[in-house]
């Protein structure tokens, strides 16, 4: 697949953001599909400013087991990335389970405390639904800040997807073909909106490097 290259200097997002991937490599998501995933990443990453003061990126890869492919702190540079990117391939057996792959994604991938200044964005995509119950670890993601997207592949439910992202509007449903169809929409909505963050960081500016956090109630039934 013939990356797009139809857009300007400009048009890459210059935000301080963590930018996490949670990719379903199960069984069920098959070697085309999958390839033509890490095409839409490798896409995606494109449109964004990498580097340690700007846009950092992380990878985690689930199917019943989960494996965090590098994260923020390794993914300096489009082609850090890139390189990483080639050598993925999905995880031999095993159905997927989101909802382990969601907690795990909060302890490892986004772990530690938030930075002043730096949003924290994550996108799940996957082929299709889980047993387990991702109710709870996406509300555990929502409330400690992290600002959920879904991409559905196929005929995923919406329904089910919307019980992941932190907002309705932060949800995509599209057939494998058009996956590179969404990016531009995505990019947009990660890097010039507010975002709706149920977790909000008031910075000490004399103290540049902390921040104080104000948690709303937020129920984890």
């Amino acid at each position: 697949m013939q990356l797009s290259t139809n857009f300007s200097r400009s048009s890459v997002c210059r935000a301080r953001i963590d930018l996490g991937f949670l990719i379903d490599g199960s069984r069920q998501t098959g070697t085309s599909t999958f390839k033509r995933i890490i095409e839409y990443v490798k896409e995606t990453v494109r449109r964004f400013d990498v580097q340690r003061s700007q846009t950092r990126i992380g990878l985690t890869l689930f199917a019943s087991r989960q494996r965090l492919v590098f994260g923020f702190r390794r993914s300096h540079s489009r082609a850090q990335v890139y390189q990483e990117l080639k050598r993925l391939r999905p995880q031999r057996g095993g159905r997927r389970r989101t909802a382990q792959a969601l907690i795990y994604a909060k302890k490892y991938l986004f772990r530690g405390k938030p930075t002043c200044g730096r949003r924290r964005v994550l996108i799940l995509v996957t082929t299709g639904v889980s047993r387990d119950n991702v109710v709870r670890p996406a509300r555990i993601l929502h409330a400690a800040g992290i600002e959920v997207y879904t991409v559905g592949v196929g005929r995923v439910s919406v329904k089910y997807l919307r019980k992941i992202a932190t907002d309705r509007n932060n949800v995509f449903s599209v057939k494998v073909g058009k996956l590179l169809s969404i990016v531009r929409t995505l990019k947009d909505k990660m890097c010039y909106s507010p975002g709706k963050s149920l977790v909000k960081y008031f910075c000490n500016f004399s103290l540049l490097t902390s921040c104080q956090t104000f948690v709303y109630e937020f129920p984890l039934k």
